[in-house]
């Protein structure tokens, strides 16, 4: 509401853990959890303005609602949260993207308006991040 009345942009993200079902099969659901949690710490870590929002989104998925960031600073981050990722380091050896645990990251951003709906703002995340897994995982794609 407040990126409505001040008319600032909002962007979302979203991203899912990459064969993360395949994760789980191999080394189990303990292993499954804690690579959930590490990804989590991580991605809140990043994060740090204390109006930006980080959700588990579902299973493997998560989602980071930032107000006030257009998309230079969203896209800017999509890539800090891809190396962060990437510097765990989790081991992933059933993954045919990487040999670690890697994410696909959907990102978009709006100026808020009295006719559109936050569900658009995530129905857009949604659309950017299959463009991602689509176009090969472990990357980040942007749709306005």
């Amino acid at each position: 509401r407040r990126c409505l009345r001040y008319q600032k942009p909002l962007a979302l993200m979203m991203l899912d853990i990459d064969y993360f079902k395949e994760y789980n099969d191999c080394y189990g659901h303990v292993a499954g959890d804690e690579c959930l949690i590490k990804i989590a710490q991580t991605v809140n870590g990043l994060f740090r303005r204390s109006s930006d929002l980080t959700i588990r989104y579902g299973g493997e998925e998560f989602v980071v609602v930032m107000p006030e960031a257009g998309k230079d600073e969203a896209t800017k981050m999509a890539d800090r949260v891809l190396e962060r990722i990437e510097e765990l380091d989790i081991p992933h050896e059933r993954s045919p993207v990487a040999s670690r645990v890697s994410v696909s990251i959907g990102v978009t951003s709006m100026v808020p308006e009295h006719h559109r709906s936050f569900e658009e703002l995530l129905l857009t995340a949604d659309k950017a991040l299959y463009q991602a897994k689509s176009a090969g995982r472990n990357q980040y794609q942007y749709l306005p």
